[in-house]
């Protein structure tokens, strides 16, 4: 029954509402970067609405975006029959799909600005994962190999205990150390860790709550901008007498636990979630988004595209800042979209002639099936199947 269900599922047509909003976290991610490769020159500006609207709300957008894009996927990924073999085959389908992206940009500095690579990155082509080239992904992996063990764990704990877990998170990483600056209480940088967070929050709403209603979200969002803003400007006035806080105005939105973040991140979730329609246009153009995301997170990328290709210091004293800095952003867009649709047409006369063949294949060798024996002591587990 389990199965049928996810099929079932598996066959209804994606929310386009959500599709728009993983549209929405790419280019937030990317408006992250393009800010994050200028923070020097915007903290060395005055304050004026531009300078807050750059750091307060374009890169704290950017975490945003991370919180939203994994929030799509994990809700998703509550099933509490979830299957080792199903996370298996997500992990190995990204994986590849690293590692040609990996190649692909790789050899397309190597052409022609070689001097940005670097030997991690070269052994990134065929361990993308192992030498974290783009945390996001090598995180993700790492997560959807303990999700079934996740799962049931959280399952275990029951209503209660969950709640009172999530709570406990909330209160460490969101409230103490996602407000105190230089706390951290072990939560130090971008890790899997970031999504097993995340997913404990999620789980508990979804399996013993309800999401909240589009104005709570919109509430929720809204509080977190304002904490961001206020932070920002108070932050930036201190600087003005103590000049060594100038680099450390945007430590309340520097990661995916913080605060504020995380508001306007599960906000931002649940008001797109409260609704549901289908385009197949929005749903096409969404799956541009994770290849842009990659496109313009490799690190040799990041420099020469935000620093180089498009430039900020032009367009800062704009009084049409966000025309001037969105433009850029849809336009990597559009540029990683064509190159995804050339990836996708190769895959589809190449390796996705059989979608997941190989894997299958793998899966069910004399080998495998031996692992699985002396794991589980049968082949027929229904964790493994």
């Amino acid at each position: 029954m389990a199965r049928h269900l996810q099929s079932a599922v598996a066959k209804r047509p994606r929310n386009s509402s959500l599709e728009l909003l993983r549209i929405v976290s790419a280019l937030l991610i990317c408006g992250r970067h393009f800010v994050g490769a200028n923070l020097e020159f915007i903290a060395s500006q005055p304050l004026s609405v531009n300078k807050v609207f750059l750091q307060a709300v374009v890169y704290a957008g950017g975490k945003v975006g991370v919180v939203c894009f994994f929030l799509i996927s994990a809700w998703y990924l509550c099933d509490p029959d979830v299957e080792i073999k199903g996370c298996l085959r997500r992990a190995w389908l990204l994986e590849r799909d690293l590692v040609f992206w990996s190649v692909a940009l790789f050899g397309s500095f190597a052409a022609f600005d070689r001097g940005v690579l670097t030997s991690r990155l070269a052994v990134g082509m065929v361990l993308p994962v192992v030498v974290d080239v783009w945390w996001y992904p090598a995180s993700y992996v790492i997560f959807l190999l303990l999700l079934p063990f996740v799962v049931r764990g959280l399952r275990a704990l029951g209503g209660h205990l969950h709640a009172l877990l999530a709570l406990t998170l909330l209160l460490l990483w969101g409230g103490i150390a996602g407000i105190l600056p230089g706390v951290t209480l072990d939560m130090e940088k971008e890790s899997v860790f970031v999504f097993l967070y995340l997913f404990t929050l999620a789980t508990y709403v979804r399996w013993y709550g309800r999401p909240p209603c589009r104005s709570t979200a919109v509430k929720m969002a809204a509080l977190g901008l304002a904490i961001s803003i206020g932070a920002n400007i108070a932050l930036n006035i201190a600087a003005m007498r103590v000049p060594s806080l100038a680099g450390k105005v945007t430590y309340i939105v520097q990661n995916e636990w913080m605060l504020p973040v995380s508001l306007m991140g599960f906000g931002l979730f649940f008001l797109f979630l409260g609704y549901e329609w289908h385009s197949p246009l929005v749903n096409r153009l969404a799956r541009w988004a994770f290849p842009c995301y990659l496109i313009n997170a490799y690190p040799a990328m990041k420099m020469s595209l935000w620093s180089g290709v498009f430039r900020l210091q032009p367009m800062y004293d704009s009084p049409l800042l966000i025309v001037s800095i969105t433009w850029p952003l849809l336009a990597t867009y559009l540029v990683s979209g064509v190159a995804e649709e050339a990836k996708a047409l190769l895959f589809r006369l190449t390796f996705d002639r059989k979608r997941g063949g190989l894997f299958e294949k793998a899966w069910t060798s004399r080998i495998a099936r031996s692992i699985r024996q002396i794991l589980c002591g049968a082949s027929s587990n229904e964790m493994l199947a």
